[in-house]
């Protein structure tokens, strides 16, 4: 954990998924200073979406969850990490929504278990 649901009306090639995926895993990771092994980043696109009263092709929203707080700084550092990673498969950064989820350990199950 955390899991990050990346969700984009652009519609991508497959590499270029897989390359979006794993740049957020890593970012995440680092960032959030927790392992990447437990890390899970699900990329869908070809949404559709609208941004400003208009449909859009180019916008992505993104959840991040984790267990416990965020840090403010770690917030910001992972919204300038995310603009640059997405702008990369197509997204402008004024089109990007990030939003940070807490989750409490008893409220996330993993194989037969929860993490709290």
């Amino acid at each position: 954990m955390p899991t990050i649901q990346a969700t984009l009306s652009r519609k991508l090639d497959t590499p270029v998924q897989e390359q979006l995926a794993l740049d957020l895993s890593s970012a995440t990771a680092r960032i959030l200073g927790k392992p990447e092994d437990y890390v899970q980043v699900v990329v869908s696109d070809g949404a559709v979406a609208t941004f400003a009263g208009k449909r859009v092709d180019d916008s992505a929203f993104v959840r991040v969850y984790s267990i416990g707080e965020y840090k403010p700084e770690a917030c910001k550092k992972l919204s300038a990490e995310y603009a640059a990673i997405f702008q990369k498969a197509g997204v402008a950064p004024e089109r990007l929504y990030v939003n940070f989820c807490v989750q409490a350990g008893s409220h996330w199950g993993w194989k037969d278990q929860t993490f709290g």
